[in-house]
């Protein structure tokens, strides 16, 4: 672009010439410069990107070029020229438009309203609207921004022959669908004369499939609970009318901005439940030692009074005293049963229910007889069978001088199928680091590993290394000779239990090394929390 700089500097130049010259001056032509600007532009915007815009609005564009010989301006077929000052507050442009089915303008300055949405291709890709602005100069001009054009020399003159691409984003229509519990699909949904009745306690799933608009975002309200996912399983926990809606929405600052809010049509009612009011899963122990048991739907509030005389529980085989048995307030389809003893992991606990606690919705609760307790563990590694495969396990001492060492999965030697972790070396002892398996550990806390092991030849004892600090400072917590007495070629179980008295917290992992060259067979390494009953000497 030639700058006014150089058009002063020029004319400068050119009074100081005829002040120094008798001669009559004449005026140089009408110098060219190639300029636009549109109500879309921004100091972060290439004249090459695509425009975007909701249906029905506008755009503004300007010619600011100076110098041209031909000028013009054309816009798609289904686009309207506007014309006059339009407030902000405008949301009819129709008393606006001019030249109504005109494509062709050589107005200086347009505004064009676009009224169809641009839509995909048939690749199924974003198409854009194309606005084209013609320019002919007798001089070489060019456009420089965050994108430079350049004019071509055609036909004697030198041409600019831009396209401004804009996507019209349809106005959004919010489509959802609704499904039972078992798949079935509500129909009907947007008449308002229709009602779907929904037992209590049922799972419903909401799906948001609004495609047309493109919006990005919704929020569901179903039941006075909001939800933001695109797809909601919703458990019933009220009886009477369930009320739906949501709003479709483009919330991308870089899009152009729209919400539809749409109030569910039809009518859900939830209806007394026709299922027994029974136990919905495995009666468990919370990290605070408290019991869960959970039912299928929401219990009546009761007094623990009530719920105690309602209630048993055995702990290792002996009547354990409850403290209280309440309906949890969060989940009143759970109850909380806290006992005034201290149980520990591998307690065996079980609880016992007469029944007769009420639902909701009117039903009574069946009960049930010596059902035994999840106890509640802190799995840091659960059972497995390592791998070298990736780095949560390395082998040492698998050098040029030992190239013979085998680390790998194989069929276990009990014939049962299963995969194992074999090892075996022609020398040296065999030691399997799990430097990718690192895991925390707290002070005060005891932490139990465990494993299954196959040992095809005799061991002269084994270590097991967890390192506190970092990897290259580990301390061996077990170097036994836990081996001798066992028997060979056939499975058998190791626990070894390590009290955490340090007070750093850093990640930690442990080293297996076992005292002979194997051949030996892995599984079942298990790291967790330990929290077993004290034994009484």
């Amino acid at each position: 672009m030639k700058t006014l700089q150089y058009i002063f500097s020029a004319l400068t130049l050119l009074l100081c010439l005829n002040a120094c010259n008798n001669k009559e001056y004449d005026v140089p032509n009408e110098f060219s410069d190639a300029m636009w600007y549109t109500s879309k532009s921004n100091t972060n915007f290439n004249f090459a990107d695509t425009m975007r815009v909701g249906l029905n609005s506008f755009i503004a564009f300007s010619d600011l070029s100076r110098g041209t010989v031909d000028h013009g301006w054309t816009i798609p077929t289904s686009a309207k020229f506007l014309a006059g000052e339009i407030e902000n507050t405008v949301k009819d442009y129709t008393p606006y438009i001019v030249n109504e089915g005109e494509t062709y303008s050589e107005e200086k300055s347009i505004s064009v309203l676009f009224t169809e949405a641009s839509g995909k291709n048939e690749a199924g890709e974003d198409s854009a609207f194309v606005v084209n602005l013609y320019n002919t100069f007798r001089d070489s001009v060019s456009f420089a921004g965050l994108d430079t054009m350049e004019s071509v020399f055609e036909n004697g003159l030198w041409t600019m022959n831009t396209d401004f691409y804009v996507k019209v984003y349809d106005t959004i229509t919010v489509e959802i669908e609704i499904y039972k519990e078992n798949g079935e699909k509500l129909e009907n949904i947007m008449d308002s004369t229709v009602t779907h009745d929904i037992e209590f306690g049922e799972k419903i799933r909401f799906v948001d499939v609004t495609t047309k608009g493109e919006p990005d975002a919704r929020l569901w309200k179903i039941g006075g609970v909001e939800f933001k996912d695109q797809e909601v399983l919703y458990t019933t926990n009220a009886m009477g009318r369930l009320s739906v809606s949501i709003t479709s929405k483009r919330e991308d600052q870089n899009l152009p901005n729209e919400s539809k809010f749409l109030n569910l049509p039809s009518k859900i009612n939830i209806v007394k439940s026709t299922k027994p009011f029974e136990l919905s899963g495995e009666v468990v122990e919370m990290e605070d030692q408290t019991i869960k048991v959970a039912y299928n739907g929401l219990f009546e509030t009761f007094t623990s009074a009530v719920g105690m005389d309602a209630f048993t529980v055995k702990v290792n085989g002996s009547d354990a005293a409850i403290s209280s048995v309440m309906r949890n307030e969060d989940n009143n389809a759970q109850i909380d049963i806290k006992l005034a003893e201290t149980i520990y992991s591998n307690d065996v606990v079980t609880v016992t229910y007469t029944g007769g606690l009420e639902a909701t919705d009117g039903r009574v609760s069946g009960g049930f007889t010596d059902e035994v307790v999840k106890m509640h563990q802190v799995i840091l590694h659960a059972p497995h069978v390592p791998t070298m495969e990736g780095d949560m396990y390395t082998p040492e001492g698998t050098t040029e001088s030992n190239a013979n060492a085998t680390y790998e999965l194989r069929d276990a030697p009990d014939g049962s199928g299963e995969k194992v972790f074999y090892m075996v070396k022609t020398s040296g002892p065999l030691q399997m680091n799990g430097k990718g398996s690192r895991f925390e550990m707290k002070k005060g806390k005891k932490y139990k590993i465990s494993f299954n092991l196959w040992s095809e030849v005799n061991a002269k004892g084994f270590k097991i290394a967890l390192f506190d600090h970092q990897w290259w400072t580990g301390v061996s917590i077990f170097n036994t000779n836990q081996f001798e007495g066992r028997q060979l070629n056939q499975w058998e179980h190791y626990e070894f239990v390590y009290d955490k008295t340090s007070d750093d917290q850093l990640a930690s992992y442990f080293i297996l090394q076992l005292g002979n060259n194997g051949p030996y067979h892995l599984k079942d390494l298990s790291i967790e929390e330990y929290d077993d009953r004290p034994v009484v000497e």
